[in-house]
């Protein structure tokens, strides 16, 4: 853990990936309310929903290479947080569920391509012989901050159904602009 946080270059990244995390946690926890409630649909529209999330991640999977080949490791995180983060902001709409689909289908190949490459940088900087406690101590982090997902996301949901997807949405972009212009300089 205190590898992953004492480097600078590690930082921003784990910072991003709590954040990504935190907004599968809000997405994950949340869809059957936006769902079943905020758009009335039947409870297999929920099922569809995970199986596109999922498609989505399968296909960011299978893209990684492609994507890193034509923009590099910055050019692709800054891609997979745009992605997450559009899909997280469709939601904010309460689209009908097609829409929804889509926005499901976004932030699983976002998250998908960001863990990937995330997950590549983290080891690759990490010298050989901690890279197992690099990789442990970060599966330890994104154990430890899943419960809070669905709590803050609750609480926000509490104000306005939306609020959660729109902040989580926002702060994604908002980091893929911040890695654009860093990288840029």
């Amino acid at each position: 853990m205190r590898f992953l946080w004492e480097s600078p270059s590690l930082r921003p990244l784990l910072l991003q990936e709590a954040l990504l995390g935190l907004a599968y946690a809000f997405f994950a926890g949340l869809l059957p309310f936006v769902v079943l409630r905020g758009l009335g649909e039947a409870s297999w529209v929920l099922g569809l929903l995970g199986a596109v999330q999922s498609l989505g991640g399968a296909l960011g999977g299978l893209l990684v290479g492609a994507v890193l080949g034509r923009l590099g490791e910055g050019g692709t995180l800054r891609l997979a947080l745009g992605l997450a983060g559009l899909g997280l902001l469709g939601v904010v709409f309460l689209p009908p569920w097609p829409l929804l689909a889509g926005s499901a289908f976004l932030l699983g190949a976002g998250g998908a391509l960001f863990g990937a490459v995330a997950g590549a940088v983290r080891l690759s900087q990490a010298p050989p012989e901690l890279r197992s406690r690099v990789a442990g101590g970060f599966l330890f982090l994104s154990g430890a901050l899943a419960p809070l997902g669905p709590l803050l996301g609750g609480a926000l949901a509490g104000v306005a159904l939306p609020l959660p997807f729109l902040l989580a949405g926002g702060l994604l972009l908002g980091f893929a602009a911040l890695l654009g212009r860093r990288r840029a300089a």
